[in-house]
């Protein structure tokens, strides 16, 4: 979803469409951790997703910021 989600920011020439890739593959390499481990993945699930949560909320904020700042130059 991720993935898909900054191919469309993309297409709309936002600047921080990376971010969100970026993003989304790391949340597919925490994943890929906790199946290759399961131990490892049931003792760290917590922390997995609250870093992986921090890094969504990052890059919406910078995503939005980038968008006020594209949608400031299309109205001026």
């Amino acid at each position: 979803m991720g993935i898909e989600f900054s191919v469309d920011l993309e297409q709309a020439l936002v600047k921080g469409w990376r971010v969100v890739l970026a993003n989304a593959i790391l949340g597919i390499l925490f994943s890929f951790m906790m199946i290759w481990n399961p131990l490892l993945g049931g003792l760290t699930v917590v922390f997995y997703s609250a870093v992986n949560i921090l890094c969504i909320g990052i890059t919406q904020i910078a995503v939005a910021f980038n968008l006020k700042r594209s949608n400031q130059k299309l109205v001026a």
